[in-house]
Formats: C-alpha cells, sequence, structure tokens
C-alpha cells in the first residue's frame, strides 16, 4: 500500500510554493515548533499549530525542499487506507470489499488536493489524527459481556483522547470528529431506559468534552477569526448555500474522473466531455448504491452514511468551500464505497456480468490514478511559474521607491480559474505579496495585484513601478510621470 501510495504521488513530490503555500515559510520568523500553540501565524487567521510546528521542523532541516512535506503528507494517507482496510475487517466485512474500501481511500482523484498541496498538512494531519481517535476509541470499548475494559483498552482509550488533541490542533475541521466521538461512545453503550447506563456514559464522554472546550478556549485567545455568520467567504450561512455545498461534495466524492477536467467543461459548456464524465459517475454511483442496498449491514451503512456527512461539517455552512474540504469526510465514504462497490464485485455472476465489474472497477482506479497525474502537473506547473515570478518580481522591487507601490499587473485571460489547479497570471501570489516584500527586504513597500487596466490610475496617484507579464516572462513598464507633489518615479517616462 505504500509503494502504491509513493507510485502514484511521485510526480508531485517537487512541486514548488505559491499562493497560500507561502504562509507557512517561516525563514525570517526563527521560532520554536510549539510556539503557534501560544501565538498565531503572522501570515493567516487560522489556528493550525500542529501544521505549523512541522512545517517549522521541515524547513530547519530541509529547507525550502517540498519533498518533505510532500512525505509528511503521504505517511497518514496511507496509514489512513490502512486503517480503512483494518476498520472493515473489524466490522466483519469481507478482505476483498476491505481492499476496494482502502484502494478507494488511497486512489480517489479528491484527496489529490490535500496530499499535493504544500499549505495542506492541516487537513490530512486533523483528518488522521480524526480517524485514529475514533478508531482507537472504538478499539477501547468494553464487549458487551464485559463489566468493564482491560488494561489494553484503558490505554487505548486514553490514546484516543491524544489523538483527537492533535486533530483539533491541525485545522478547524477537525472539530467534526468530537460528536462524532459523542456518538460511537453512546451507540455502543447506551441502553434506553436505563439511567445508570446513560450517566456511566456520560462521564466516560466528559475527557472528551473537556479537549475540545480547551481547544475553544486556546483558539478564541489566539487567533482574531472566529466563527460568525454573514456574506464573507469564511463566513457561515445555514441556506441554500449550504444545501449546494453538500451536493458539490456528495458529487465530489464519487467523482471518479479530474474535478478540473470536470469544472472546465461545465464551465466552456463542453457537453461531449461532460456528458460521458457525467455517465460514468452516475454508473459508479450506481453500482455503488445497489451494493449498498443489497447489504444485510442496513443500519451500519446508516451510521457512516451519518457520520461523514457530519464530517462535511463545520466547512460545509461556508459561504465558500473547496474540495480540499471533502478529505475530511473520505474515510467513511470510502468504507462506504468498499461495502457498496466490493460488495457487488463479490456477487457478480460468473460470465458477462463478471466481466463488466471487472472491467469497471479497473475503469475507476484507472481514471482516478490518471486524474490524480493530472492534477499533479498542473500544480507543478504552477509551482515553478510561481518561482521564476517571485525571482524577478523580488529583482525588480529595488527599483521601487521608499514608501512605493510595486504593482502586478494581470495581463487580460479569458483563462477559466479553479481552485489550486488553474491560476492566472499574479494570481499565484494573491494570498501571498508580503513573501516578495520579506525576500526582496522591502517591507517598506506596499504589493498591489491589479488588472493591467487599473494599473495606470494607481501610477498617477502614488510612487510605483508597474511589473506586466509578457508570455510568461516580468517587464517594468513605462510609465506616465506622477501628478504634481505626488513625487518621482524611477521606472521612466511613459512611451505611448
Amino acid at each position: 500500500m505504500a509503494t502504491a501510495g509513493i507510485v502514484i504521488y511521485y510526480s508531485g513530490m517537487n512541486i514548488d510554493y505559491y499562493d497560500d503555500d507561502y504562509k507557512f515559510l517561516y525563514d525570517h520568523y526563527p521560532v520554536g515548533p510549539l510556539h503557534f500553540y501560544t501565538h498565531s501565524n503572522p501570515y493567516n487567521s487560522f489556528y493550525h499549530p500542529l501544521q505549523c510546528a512541522a512545517m517549522v521542523v521541515l524547513q530547519n532541516l530541509f529547507g525550502y525542499a517540498t519533498w518533505p512535506v510532500r512525505i509528511a503528507g503521504l505517511i497518514p494517507h496511507v496509514l489512513l487506507a490502512w486503517i480503512v482496510y483494518l476498520a472493515m475487517l473489524r466490522l466483519n466485512f469481507n478482505s476483498r470489499q476491505a481492499m476496494v474500501g482502502s484502494l478507494f481511500m488511497l486512489i480517489s482523484q479528491a484527496n489529490a488536493f490535500a496530499i499535493l498541496n504544500n499549505d495542506t498538512l492541516s487537513q490530512v494531519f486533523g483528518s488522521f489524527f480524526g480517524i485514529l481517535c475514533l478508531w482507537w476509541l472504538y478499539l477501547s470499548l468494553p464487549e458487551q459481556d464485559r463489566p468493564g475494559r482491560t488494561r489494553r483498552q484503558w490505554l487505548l482509550y486514553g490514546l484516543s483522547l491524544l489523538a483527537l488533541f492533535l486533530s483539533l490542533s491541525s485545522k478547524e475541521s477537525s472539530v467534526a470528529y468530537f460528536p462524532i466521538a459523542l456518538a460511537v461512545i453512546f451507540l455502543h453503550g447506551g441502553v434506553p431506559g436505563k439511567i445508570r447506563s446513560w450517566r456511566r456514559l456520560s462521564v466516560e464522554a466528559g475527557p472528551f468534552v473537556i479537549i475540545m472546550g480547551l481547544y475553544l478556549v486556546a483558539r478564541s485567545h489566539v487567533v482574531t477569526m472566529q466563527p460568525a455568520l454573514g456574506h464573507g467567504n469564511y463566513n457561515f450561512n445555514f441556506g441554500l448555500v449550504m444545501l449546494k455545498n453538500l451536493a458539490m461534495m456528495f458529487f465530489e466524492v464519487l467523482l471518479p474522473v479530474s474535478s478540473v477536467t470536470t469544472f472546465v467543461a461545465l464551465k466552456e459548456g463542453a457537453n461531449l466531455v461532460l456528458i460521458p464524465i457525467l455517465a460514468f459517475t452516475v454508473i459508479f454511483a450506481s453500482v455503488t448504491f445497489a451494493g449498498l442496498v443489497k447489504s444485510p449491514r442496513r443500519p451500519l451503512i446508516l451510521v457512516l452514511i451519518a457520520f461523514g456527512t457530519v464530517g462535511f461539517f463545520p466547512m460545509a455552512a461556508m459561504n465558500h468551500i473547496s474540495e480540499l474540504y471533502v478529505y475530511n469526510a473520505m474515510a467513511f465514504f470510502a468504507m462506504l464505497v468498499g461495502i457498496g462497490f466490493g460488495g457487488w464485485l463479490e456477487h457478480a455472476a460468473s460470465g458477462v456480468s463478471r466481466r463488466l465489474a471487472v472491467g469497471l472497477a479497473c475503469l475507476v482506479t484507472i481514471s482516478n490514478i490518471w486524474a490524480v497525474q493530472h492534477k499533479s502537473g498542473l500544480m507543478l506547473s504552477l509551482g515553478r511559474q510561481s518561482t521564476a515570478l517571485l525571482q524577478q518580481a523580488v529583482s525588480l522591487a529595488s527599483q521601487v521607491p521608499s514608501q512605493g507601490t510595486l504593482v502586478l499587473a494581470n495581463p487580460p485571460c479569458r483563462m477559466i480559474e479553479y481552485s489550486v489547479y488553474r491560476i492566472h497570471g499574479w494570481e499565484l501570489f494573491h494570498n501571498a505579496t508580503h513573501r516578495i516584500r520579506l525576500q526582496a527586504g522591502r517591507e517598506d513597500i506596499t504589493v498591489e495585484i491589479v488588472d493591467s487596466t487599473e494599473a495606470e490610475t494607481i501610477v498617477l496617484t502614488k510612487p510605483a513601478v508597474v511589473l506586466d507579464l509578457e508570455q510568461g516572462n516580468v517587464v517594468v513598464r513605462p510609465t506616465r510621470p506622477l501628478a504634481v507633489g505626488v513625487g518621482s518615479n524611477p521606472a521612466g517616462p511613459y512611451v505611448p
């Protein structure tokens, strides 16, 4: 399984930093790895102390190399697929269903964002430790015919608490594992009508409640961005937006083709591409659903569906989401795919139906692996572009006068942008203009990204240097003289 993971993601081992990735470079911020548990990241407003600690350690050991970041994300991803396999066997599903579930967890194109990006260790760590918490908690539960836990089960119970702490230390999306952990406790031991049983379970759930409370207190004191209703990207909206987000997340889970290809085809109205993709997705989803319906384990299936849906929250309630957040619930849906699709493979009769089943399984596998390679190639290209643009922008920042502005002018473009896979021009630094200032040693200047037509207005009102993009190269735009009283501009006279 580890070998398969390395082979699938090997092409993306050296994706350079771009966009949000630069928020986790700390070369000018020499701190210890535990610093961010009590201090905010100066470059973003989220509480990801475990990721920050990991990045500090990796950068101290390996500098700007990104392959260590990829390995750090790939290891828990492979282990997560292994936990899916073990959990399905523990729940008395057969080895074929367990293998299908773990393979789907390993290769699904929906996971590429989390594994290939340089700033998403928080998502991988959060999901891994969250699922590990649930797995250890489940193993710690006493047998129905035993009055209490064994010493080993108490150890696993303690480890599940530690795993929840590490999960919450990774990313805000990990709060979903808290109610799921409580559900595991009460579903296993709750006896309707027996008050003593529920009191005992409440005491058992107490340490989880304490850890969750401590996390909320720590986060509220360290970071400034707090949960709120509103219209901003990270504000919550419990109306139709939430329902739309849930629909997109369920679709992304089952999509066996690159989401980039699908999105671009949808935006371009390329029906010759879109219709086969939708047909393929419907076939895969229908076969999986048919296998789930035929399974005699329907109560457990409903629990897994509920857990997977809870795993989408709280991110599903935000105004703006990305496919990254699907990773939080993928382990549950991988098990469902294993039960449904794997069960369908198991019961396919000999002859034509058997060959069709194996053929569809191979097609889904190949399609997902190809989609991961496609996404990896796009991110590799953007990383290289970002590195080249950063070097040129840093070298030209010296031309900006003191307290001036470096204007990054985006050329006109009709390219359809999508997530971290299709980004136009200077938008590669949309969330990382600070990196140009830091690397150039020009913290006295401001950096603005604007459309090409807006740059001239800025130059007329304040000291500025405009950097245009021409066929991937950075050039300094000749500019008009500044308005009277504004100052001088070193970039030269305006040339019509």
